[in-house]
């Protein structure tokens, strides 16, 4: 068996030569006088209409109809955007056992990868995914790692600092709380005020309740001591009783 892919573009002549190879079921190879029979089975792809490329001459009625025994359409990525981060997931785990780093892509890449068009169909989405493997700094592929215009299909322009737009990030599923806060903080990319205040805030709308105020950021209660443990660690602790005294006395 065989594969054939673009087979629309193939030049007239090559399209004759494969029309006779399909039909007398034999090759020469070059340089060769003798003839090889071949038993094989073909499959060809494209990304045109070759009835179109009929009527307008690019493309063989005899071959097209040569090799049109069992036709399958396969509907562009753009159309069948349940397969995206399916197809995203395998090419990433194909790049991992290729280099042996294991990688991840934070669900804001995976919101960004939803959210693009395809012009260039499953290729695009495999370059994309093989570049940013690249390009990552850890473990996690963030959107600053997929190509410009992935970015900008979701108006990404950089890091985003103020405290108060990535707690509303967080709060509303865009981005967790790994993603958005704790590593840009050690990454250093922002700093130990812009936590508190997203802590500040957190605490302000749960009353002081430090699990409430977790769970509004997305952590999961089993990563509640691992939390804890972070914000001390890095003096990112608020006291949590002004914020019960404030809701107290109102």
């Amino acid at each position: 068996m065989i594969f054939l892919d673009e087979i629309a573009n193939l030049s007239l002549a090559q399209q004759a030569k494969l029309l006779r190879v399909l039909q007398e079921r034999e090759v020469r190879r070059v340089g060769e006088e003798a003839v090889r029979r071949l038993d094989i089975q073909v499959i060809a792809a494209t990304n045109r209409d070759l009835r179109s490329e009929i009527r307008n001459g690019r493309f063989r009625r005899d071959l097209y109809y040569r090799l049109k025994a069992i036709e399958m359409r396969v509907p562009p990525l753009r159309e069948r955007r349940e397969d995206i981060i399916l197809l995203a997931e395998w090419f990433l785990a194909k790049r991992v056992e290729s280099e042996g780093l294991s990688k991840m892509l934070t669900a804001a890449a995976r919101q960004c990868l939803l959210e693009y068009t395809y012009p260039g169909n499953v290729r695009e989405l495999k370059n994309a995914i093989e570049s940013a493997y690249y390009l990552a700094k850890d473990r996690w592929i963030d959107v600053s790692d997929l190509p410009a215009e992935f970015q900008a299909s979701v108006g990404y322009q950089g890091d985003v600092d103020d405290p108060q737009t990535l707690f509303e990030l967080v709060k509303e599923g865009k981005g967790t709380f790994e993603e958005l806060i704790k590593r840009p903080f050690l990454e250093r990319r922002i700093t130990s005020s812009t936590v508190k205040q997203i802590i500040k805030s957190a605490l302000r709308e749960s009353c002081g309740r430090y699990k409430a105020a977790f769970k509004k950021l997305q952590i999961c209660e089993r990563d509640y001591g691992v939390t804890m443990v972070f914000l001390k660690r890095h003096n990112c602790y608020l006291d949590f009783r002004p914020f019960r005294r404030r809701v107290l006395s109102s």
